[in-house]
């Protein structure tokens, strides 16, 4: 698993990355080094720019997925989305369509879908193109989307960074 990969690059010697050989490390010594990488990622985020940020909190979100630790799961998706994580937004987009670990809520849903997509997140765009017709059902719009679109833009003011580059 990737994710437990990337843990593991920094778990072992405090985020060596590609230079580990861990193929000769038993299942429990891999187990103590993802634990140790988690325990360094958690203690370094917050100091890295936003790219690096995001990283981590991708493959924070995904850590927690696979281990069903749906509070932290979501506390990260909100932390990567707040940075620029298209990934994030996505993951946040899914949570509200099914209701887990938020309410159920459709617009929230194709709010963090036109963000990602926005971000150029590739099945965000295409799922907006395949929806397009019921997106805009009737001649003012769909409520859903006109929220939808009104939420998004308020969300891109209040996070410019997440969208433009100081740069």
């Amino acid at each position: 698993d990737t994710t437990d990969g990337f843990l593991l690059a920094h778990g072992w010697d405090e985020g060596c990355e590609n230079t580990c050989d861990t193929s000769k490390l038993t299942n429990e010594e891999k187990k103590h080094f993802i634990g140790k990488g988690l325990h360094y990622i958690l203690q370094k985020i917050d100091k890295q720019p936003d790219e690096i940020f995001t990283v981590y909190a991708e493959v924070l979100v995904s850590y927690y997925t696979i281990n069903r630790e749906l509070r932290k799961k979501m506390y990260w998706s909100f932390k990567g989305a707040e940075k620029g994580s298209a990934i994030c937004m996505r993951m946040l987009a899914d949570a509200y369509m099914s209701g887990e670990g938020v309410v159920q809520d459709y617009i929230e849903c194709t709010k963090w879908i036109f963000l990602a997509g926005a971000l150029g997140d590739q099945w965000s765009q295409s799922w907006l193109q395949e929806n397009s017709s019921q997106l805009t059902a009737s001649k003012l719009g769909n409520p859903i989307t006109v929220e939808a679109k009104k939420r998004a833009n308020e969300w891109m003011q209040q996070h410019p960074c997440a969208f433009f580059s100081k740069d």
